[in-house]
């Protein structure tokens, strides 16, 4: 549904229509926040933007029920997160590495049933990493099947 611009420094969210993916992005509500290199997870009811080159520690969240409205602001990142890797499933979204030394190997956790809370920090990578990317089985809500 959400996508953030990332080329420039901006507010802006857009969404696409999966249903239609050969017809343009639709302008929405905006974040709180001018952001630059942020990263985003979701599920089926939300999607949240995280850190960013400008406000880099801040949280918000995109409510697709109604998309139209501003983003509303969430707990803060323990650490400065720009160019880092995001995933998530239907319960959690992780965050990891990033530019800033202080992020290179360590994960926070959005728990999406408070995400009013600081995203709280979980392991280490084991390896430095930056404009990393990411994956989990259940990532964007999808549910998980064995």
């Amino acid at each position: 549904y959400i996508s953030y611009t990332s080329s420039s420094a901006s507010t802006k969210v857009e969404r696409t229509d999966y249903s239609s993916d050969t017809t343009n992005s639709v302008a929405k509500g905006n974040l709180n926040l001018v952001q630059y290199q942020n990263r985003c997870v979701g599920n089926i009811n939300y999607g949240w933007t995280t850190g960013g080159s400008i406000g880099p520690t801040k949280v918000e969240r995109v409510d697709y029920s109604n998309d139209t409205a501003t983003a509303s602001p969430r707990g803060n990142l323990s650490v400065i997160r720009n160019t880092h890797a995001s995933t998530g499933n239907e319960d959690y979204g992780y965050v990891m590495s990033g530019a800033d030394p202080n992020a290179k190997t360590t994960t926070e956790r959005i728990d999406y049933s408070n995400d009013t809370a600081s995203p709280s920090p979980k392991g280490y990578l084991v390896y430095n990493a930056e404009r990393g990317d990411a994956m989990a089985a259940g990532e964007n809500g999808l549910p998980y099947t064995v």
